[in-house]
Protein backbone atom coordinates (compact mmCIF):
# COMPACT_ATOMS: atom_id res chain seq x y z
CA UNK A 1 0.00 0.00 0.00
CA UNK A 2 1.39 3.58 -0.88
CA UNK A 3 1.66 5.92 2.55
CA UNK A 4 -0.26 9.06 2.47
CA UNK A 5 2.02 12.23 1.57
CA UNK A 6 0.99 15.36 3.04
CA UNK A 7 1.02 18.63 0.50
CA UNK A 8 4.36 19.61 1.75
CA UNK A 9 6.18 15.96 1.52
CA UNK A 10 8.44 16.40 -1.27
CA UNK A 11 8.98 20.05 -0.78
CA UNK A 12 10.38 19.81 3.21
CA UNK A 13 12.96 17.34 2.06
CA UNK A 14 14.49 20.77 0.04
CA UNK A 15 14.57 22.39 3.59
CA UNK A 16 18.37 24.55 3.66
CA UNK A 17 18.82 21.92 7.24
CA UNK A 18 18.43 18.53 7.62
CA UNK A 19 14.72 17.37 9.80
CA UNK A 20 15.50 16.93 12.95
CA UNK A 21 13.70 14.34 14.64
CA UNK A 22 13.37 10.67 15.50
CA UNK A 23 13.36 8.86 12.30
CA UNK A 24 15.69 11.76 10.37
CA UNK A 25 18.11 13.23 12.30
CA UNK A 26 19.61 16.49 11.66
CA UNK A 27 22.04 19.03 12.50
CA UNK A 28 20.91 22.57 13.90
CA UNK A 29 23.45 23.94 13.43
CA UNK A 30 26.58 21.84 12.59
CA UNK A 31 28.35 22.62 16.12
CA UNK A 32 25.18 21.59 17.70
CA UNK A 33 26.01 17.74 18.20
CA UNK A 34 24.04 15.55 19.42
CA UNK A 35 19.83 15.55 20.25
CA UNK A 36 19.83 17.30 23.17
CA UNK A 37 21.60 19.83 21.65
CA UNK A 38 19.87 19.41 18.58
CA UNK A 39 16.76 20.05 20.57
CA UNK A 40 17.92 23.01 22.80
CA UNK A 41 18.71 24.71 19.91
CA UNK A 42 15.43 24.41 17.97
CA UNK A 43 13.55 25.57 20.87
CA UNK A 44 15.78 28.55 21.54
CA UNK A 45 15.20 29.60 17.86
CA UNK A 46 12.02 28.48 16.14
CA UNK A 47 11.07 25.04 14.25
CA UNK A 48 8.38 23.82 11.72
CA UNK A 49 7.14 20.81 11.07
CA UNK A 50 4.39 19.12 8.38
CA UNK A 51 1.19 17.76 10.86
CA UNK A 52 -0.78 17.43 7.96
CA UNK A 53 -1.49 13.65 8.44
CA UNK A 54 -3.36 13.83 11.56
CA UNK A 55 -6.77 12.23 11.19
CA UNK A 56 -9.75 15.45 10.52
CA UNK A 57 -13.11 15.97 9.43
CA UNK A 58 -15.61 19.05 9.39
CA UNK A 59 -18.92 18.29 10.63
CA UNK A 60 -21.52 21.82 9.47
CA UNK A 61 -25.54 22.12 9.90
CA UNK A 62 -27.73 23.20 11.96
CA UNK A 63 -27.46 19.94 14.43
CA UNK A 64 -23.79 19.54 14.36
CA UNK A 65 -23.85 21.03 18.01
CA UNK A 66 -26.64 18.34 19.10
CA UNK A 67 -24.49 15.34 17.08
CA UNK A 68 -21.36 16.44 18.91
CA UNK A 69 -22.93 16.77 22.44
CA UNK A 70 -24.98 13.66 22.21
CA UNK A 71 -21.55 11.80 22.10
CA UNK A 72 -20.36 13.24 24.97
CA UNK A 73 -17.44 16.04 23.71
CA UNK A 74 -16.88 18.88 24.56
CA UNK A 75 -18.15 22.02 22.58
CA UNK A 76 -16.75 25.75 22.48
CA UNK A 77 -19.20 28.31 23.35
CA UNK A 78 -18.63 30.78 20.88
CA UNK A 79 -17.78 30.79 17.20
CA UNK A 80 -13.69 30.90 16.65
CA UNK A 81 -12.98 29.26 19.90
CA UNK A 82 -11.63 25.96 20.31
CA UNK A 83 -11.14 23.17 22.57
CA UNK A 84 -8.22 20.22 23.24
CA UNK A 85 -9.51 16.67 23.13
CA UNK A 86 -8.21 13.19 23.19
CA UNK A 87 -4.78 14.70 22.34
CA UNK A 88 -6.87 16.51 19.00
CA UNK A 89 -9.13 19.48 19.01
CA UNK A 90 -12.72 20.49 18.54
CA UNK A 91 -12.49 23.86 16.59
CA UNK A 92 -15.87 25.89 15.99
CA UNK A 93 -15.28 27.44 13.18
CA UNK A 94 -18.76 29.15 12.85
CA UNK A 95 -22.15 28.65 14.84
CA UNK A 96 -23.25 25.38 12.50
CA UNK A 97 -19.44 24.40 11.94
CA UNK A 98 -16.49 22.43 13.11
CA UNK A 99 -13.13 21.29 12.35
CA UNK A 100 -12.54 17.81 14.20
CA UNK A 101 -8.69 16.68 14.48
CA UNK A 102 -7.06 13.96 16.20
CA UNK A 103 -4.04 11.86 16.54
CA UNK A 104 -3.18 9.63 14.07
CA UNK A 105 -3.13 6.39 16.25
CA UNK A 106 -6.30 7.56 17.87
CA UNK A 107 -8.68 8.52 15.59
CA UNK A 108 -11.84 9.34 17.07
CA UNK A 109 -13.19 11.24 14.33
CA UNK A 110 -13.52 8.15 12.30
CA UNK A 111 -17.38 7.63 14.19
CA UNK A 112 -18.23 11.17 12.32
CA UNK A 113 -17.24 10.54 8.66
CA UNK A 114 -20.47 8.46 8.52
CA UNK A 115 -23.10 10.82 10.05
CA UNK A 116 -26.81 10.05 8.82
CA UNK A 117 -28.62 13.13 10.19
CA UNK A 118 -30.53 15.64 8.42
CA UNK A 119 -29.29 18.45 10.01
CA UNK A 120 -26.03 18.27 10.19
CA UNK A 121 -23.33 16.37 7.76
CA UNK A 122 -19.70 15.87 7.74
CA UNK A 123 -17.05 18.04 5.12
CA UNK A 124 -14.11 15.90 3.89
CA UNK A 125 -10.97 18.10 5.08
CA UNK A 126 -7.93 17.84 3.17
CA UNK A 127 -5.99 20.95 4.98
CA UNK A 128 -2.12 21.17 5.09
CA UNK A 129 -1.17 21.74 8.27
CA UNK A 130 1.75 22.98 9.83
CA UNK A 131 3.71 23.26 13.68
CA UNK A 132 5.55 26.24 14.42
CA UNK A 133 6.85 26.58 17.61
CA UNK A 134 10.11 28.17 20.01
CA UNK A 135 10.98 31.35 21.54
CA UNK A 136 11.65 33.43 18.24
CA UNK A 137 8.31 32.28 17.09
CA UNK A 138 7.15 36.43 17.26
CA UNK A 139 10.39 37.07 15.09
CA UNK A 140 9.25 35.00 12.03
CA UNK A 141 5.52 36.16 12.63
CA UNK A 142 6.51 39.83 12.12
CA UNK A 143 7.39 39.00 8.79
CA UNK A 144 4.73 37.14 7.29
CA UNK A 145 1.79 38.68 9.20
CA UNK A 146 0.22 41.50 10.19
CA UNK A 147 -1.84 39.75 13.15
CA UNK A 148 -0.22 40.27 16.46
CA UNK A 149 -0.63 36.73 18.03
CA UNK A 150 -0.64 38.14 21.75
CA UNK A 151 -0.97 35.61 25.67
CA UNK A 152 -4.44 36.72 25.47
CA UNK A 153 -5.50 34.64 22.15
CA UNK A 154 -4.02 31.67 23.56
CA UNK A 155 -5.09 31.86 26.87
CA UNK A 156 -8.84 32.19 25.29
CA UNK A 157 -8.45 29.46 22.66
CA UNK A 158 -9.19 32.01 19.92
CA UNK A 159 -9.16 30.88 16.00
CA UNK A 160 -7.99 33.31 13.62
CA UNK A 161 -8.40 33.77 10.54
CA UNK A 162 -5.92 35.66 8.63
CA UNK A 163 -2.46 35.56 5.63
CA UNK A 164 0.50 34.01 6.53
CA UNK A 165 2.95 34.89 3.28
CA UNK A 166 0.81 35.79 1.16
CA UNK A 167 -1.57 32.47 1.52
CA UNK A 168 -4.84 32.38 3.79
CA UNK A 169 -4.77 30.21 6.63
CA UNK A 170 -6.65 29.14 9.80
CA UNK A 171 -3.88 29.93 12.88
CA UNK A 172 -4.44 28.42 16.64
CA UNK A 173 -1.53 30.34 18.78
CA UNK A 174 -1.37 27.98 21.71
CA UNK A 175 1.26 27.69 24.72
CA UNK A 176 3.41 24.49 24.72
CA UNK A 177 5.31 23.46 27.89
CA UNK A 178 8.62 25.04 26.64
CA UNK A 179 7.63 27.10 23.95
CA UNK A 180 5.06 29.57 22.13
CA UNK A 181 3.48 27.52 19.36
CA UNK A 182 1.13 28.03 16.74
CA UNK A 183 -1.02 25.62 14.54
CA UNK A 184 -1.83 26.65 10.60
CA UNK A 185 -4.23 25.13 8.40
CA UNK A 186 -4.21 26.15 4.32
CA UNK A 187 -5.38 24.75 1.01
CA UNK A 188 -2.97 22.06 -0.12
CA UNK A 189 -2.82 24.08 -3.10
CA UNK A 190 -0.59 26.90 -1.52
CA UNK A 191 1.16 24.62 0.65
CA UNK A 192 5.07 24.08 -0.70
CA UNK A 193 5.31 27.84 -1.21
CA UNK A 194 4.52 28.93 1.99
CA UNK A 195 6.60 25.66 3.23
CA UNK A 196 9.29 27.56 1.34
CA UNK A 197 9.32 30.68 2.86
CA UNK A 198 8.77 29.83 6.14
CA UNK A 199 11.31 27.09 6.50
CA UNK A 200 13.93 29.60 4.87
CA UNK A 201 12.86 32.11 7.87
CA UNK A 202 13.37 29.43 10.05
CA UNK A 203 16.92 28.72 9.13
CA UNK A 204 17.70 32.30 9.28
CA UNK A 205 16.64 32.64 12.48
CA UNK A 206 19.05 29.71 13.61
CA UNK A 207 16.14 27.15 14.00
CA UNK A 208 15.40 23.92 11.60
CA UNK A 209 12.45 21.54 10.05
CA UNK A 210 11.33 18.65 12.10
CA UNK A 211 10.38 15.74 11.67
CA UNK A 212 6.65 15.11 13.12
CA UNK A 213 8.14 11.79 14.65
CA UNK A 214 10.57 13.87 17.00
CA UNK A 215 8.57 16.19 18.41
CA UNK A 216 7.56 14.19 21.42
CA UNK A 217 11.45 14.15 22.32
CA UNK A 218 11.38 17.89 22.35
CA UNK A 219 8.33 17.81 24.42
CA UNK A 220 5.95 19.82 21.77
CA UNK A 221 2.59 18.72 21.88
CA UNK A 222 0.69 19.18 18.31
CA UNK A 223 -2.11 21.01 19.89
Amino acid sequence: MTPRRSAFHHVSREAVRPLVGASQPGVVPQEAHGADRQHEFVLRAVGLSDVSLRAKIGLKGEGASAVLAARGLPLPAPANRWMPYRGGLIARLGNTEFLLEAPADDDWTREFRAIDAADAMPVIRSDASLLLFGERLPELLAQVCAVRFTSRLAEDRELVLTQLAGVSVLAIPFRAAPAPALRLWCDPTFAPNLWRTLATIVCELGGAPVDPAGLGELGIPCI
